[in-house]
């Protein structure tokens, strides 16, 4: 049973949601104004996307398209971590 039959009300519905599950989590704290604008506009970008190709297979490219920087500079930072440790470890 679809209780919502058109495409905007789940697009809302699932943008809503999009930013809700990244306002729960725990680094949330450190986000600004800004940081919540811009998961508004990308969750209204990726239930266009849905809207447009009935598929969600383009918005979770565009996702990790978005997030394929963040994740990038996050290993490089675990690895230039972990080789300051051995260095540590090595004198």
């Amino acid at each position: 049973m679809n209780i919502f039959k058109c495409p905007r009300q789940r697009a809302i519905i699932s943008c809503f949601l999009f930013f809700l599950s990244h306002y729960g989590v725990k680094w949330s704290q450190k986000f600004n104004k800004y940081d919540f604008l811009l998961q508004i506009i990308f969750s209204v970008l990726s239930g266009l996307l849905y809207i447009l190709s009935n598929s969600i297979v383009p918005s979770i490219i565009f996702h990790l398209i978005y997030n394929t920087p963040r994740i990038i500079y996050n290993l490089k930072l675990i690895r230039y971590s972990y080789k300051n440790v051995l260095r540590r470890e090595a004198t």
